[in-house]
């Protein structure tokens, strides 16, 4: 499996590099739908 290159940034030192792809609000989103489904194969 390869790896899909949709951001065309320059990358910066320290920085994520999905920052560009990615915003906060999507990734909250991401991290909650993660942790359910963490806590729901848990039980």
């Amino acid at each position: 499996m390869g790896v899909d290159h949709y951001c065309t940034v320059r990358y910066t030192y320290g920085q994520s590099i999905t920052d560009a792809c990615i915003g906060w609000k999507d990734t909250e989103a991401l991290l909650r739908q993660l942790a359910g489904a963490v806590r729901a194969r848990r039980q």
